[in-house]
C-alpha cells in the first residue's frame, strides 16, 4: 500500500489478499490495520480479526502483534467517545474500585494494577458488557471496561502520570467526589 492510495482501495486490496490466502496471518493483520484507519465503525471488525489471529496462532509473533493492535483498537475506541459525555458505567466502576481501595494498602493496589495490565496485554474486550474476566488479587467477575476503569483508578493512586490509554479523569473526579 502506498501513502497515495485511499484507505478504501487499500482495504479492498487486503480483503482480496485474504480471500486468496485465507490462512495467512500477515494478510489478516494487514487488513485489521487498514480497518483501524477507517474510523470507529470499523474498529469492531479490526478487533475481531486480531482476536481470531491470537486464537489461531497462539504464541506466535503475529499473535503478539495482534494483541498490541487490540490494545491500540481499544484505546482508539475509547478516544472516539464524545469528550463532553460522562460515562456513567465508568463512574460506577471507579467508585466501587475506590471503596475497595480504601480497605487495601498501596502494595495490594499495585498488585491489582499489575494483574490487570498483564491481562490487558492479551487484549480486553471493552465493548462487551459481559463479566468474563477474573482476578486473583480482587474477587469477582468483571467486564473489560470495568477492568480498565479499575486499572485507571489504581494507577491514579500509584502514579497519576502513567498513561492508561483511556482518559477517565472526569469520571474519576466524579467518583472521588462521591466518596467524600
Amino acid at each position: 500500500m502506498t501513502q497515495s492510495q485511499p484507505p478504501s482501495e487499500a482495504v479492498l486490496e487486503r480483503i482480496e489478499a485474504l480471500r486468496r490466502l485465507p490462512d495467512d496471518p500477515k494478510a489478516m493483520l494487514e487488513l485489521a490495520g487498514c480497518l483501524q484507519t477507517l474510523g470507529r465503525e470499523h474498529l469492531p471488525e479490526a478487533d475481531r480479526l486480531c482476536a481470531e489471529l491470537i486464537a489461531r496462532f497462539p504464541g506466535s509473533s503475529v499473535a503478539a502483534r495482534a494483541a498490541q493492535a487490540r490494545t491500540r483498537i481499544a484505546q482508539a475506541s475509547l478516544r472516539c467517545v464524545d469528550h463532553g459525555e460522562i460515562r456513567g458505567e465508568v463512574v460506577n466502576y471507579i467508585a466501587v474500585a475506590l471503596r475497595e481501595f480504601g480497605r487495601l494498602g498501596p502494595q495490594e493496589i499495585e498488585k491489582i494494577a499489575l494483574e490487570i495490565a498483564v491481562l490487558g496485554q492479551r487484549g480486553l474486550d471493552i465493548d462487551d458488557p459481559a463479566p468474563k474476566y477474573t482476578l486473583r488479587a480482587l474477587p469477582g467477575r468483571y467486564c473489560g471496561l470495568n477492568l480498565l476503569a479499575i486499572l485507571y483508578a489504581a494507577l491514579r493512586r500509584v502514579d497519576p502520570t502513567i498513561d492508561v490509554g483511556a482518559d477517565f479523569l472526569r469520571e474519576y473526579e466524579i467518583a472521588q467526589a462521591a466518596q467524600r
